[in-house]
């Protein structure tokens, strides 16, 4: 068995018990936190087990816990068993729970969550770095008649599927570099830069990344805002 999900497995069969749960096996436990971490089976998990538990124990690293899958597994289980399917959720969650608890890794339930505390405070420092080291930045800026210094993210989306990446998870992450105004906060009235970059996040496993985002030197237009038409390019 995989040794650091032996925890998890005992204590959430333990509280189903004291909740009065549907009964599943610790057996069946295993194949629910298997999933969980993307794996179809816990046999396969197990074969992982060492670099799995060494790699939960470092603090630069997150992990993506897949409840739909677990909870997808955990309902056919219960139904193999004969039993009501309503537990399901119930089962995943406090499983969730104890990883949480046993694990030094963050955990994270949607990429919404890890990029909220792994890119967004990255994004401000990165794009004014390109903005006086990046020869395309450098030229697009050379097109505006302003000074460009704040920097406001439009969006952030994955590329690739977290589930699916092999090697690095790929998101795009797209920002408007605005002038100061007449009352020194960021005027979105005039001319502006337009700034994308594609940020890469190291896989060590599929549902472990890292949590230092590399980003690709960003590309840059320079545009100008009209009321009811967006931004017009500026060549």
């Amino acid at each position: 068995m995989a040794n650091f999900l032996s925890t998890p497995v005992y204590k959430t069969q333990a509280k189903a018990a004291d909740l009065g749960l549907e009964k599943l096996s610790r057996t069946q436990l295993f194949e629910v936190a298997a999933s969980l971490f993307g794996y179809e089976t816990n046999r396969i998990l197990a074969l992982r087990a060492g670099y799995l538990r060494e790699t939960l124990a470092r603090t630069d690293v997150g992990v993506f816990l897949d409840d739909y899958a677990a909870i997808r597994r955990a309902a056919s289980l219960l139904h193999a068993n004969d039993l009501p399917t309503t537990s399901a959720r119930r089962y995943v969650e406090m499983m969730v729970d104890f990883i949480r608890q046993s694990i030094a890794a963050p955990v994270f339930m949607n990429e919404g969550l890890f990029l909220d505390e792994h890119l967004e405070p990255h994004i401000e420092p990165f794009f004014l770095e390109q903005l006086y080291e990046n020869d395309e930045m450098l030229a697009a800026h050379a097109k505006v008649n302003v000074l460009c210094e704040f920097v406001e993210c439009i969006e952030t989306y994955p590329l690739s599927d977290i589930w699916k990446s092999r090697r690095e998870w790929l998101v795009d992450c797209r920002v408007e570099i605005l002038p100061k105004g007449k009352d020194g906060k960021s005027f979105g009235g005039g001319e502006y830069l337009l700034s994308q970059s594609q940020v890469a996040y190291a896989k060590l496993d599929r549902a472990i990344v890292s949590v230092h985002p590399r980003f690709a030197p960003a590309g840059a237009q320079a545009k100008r805002f009209h009321a009811g038409m967006g931004g017009e390019h500026i060549r």
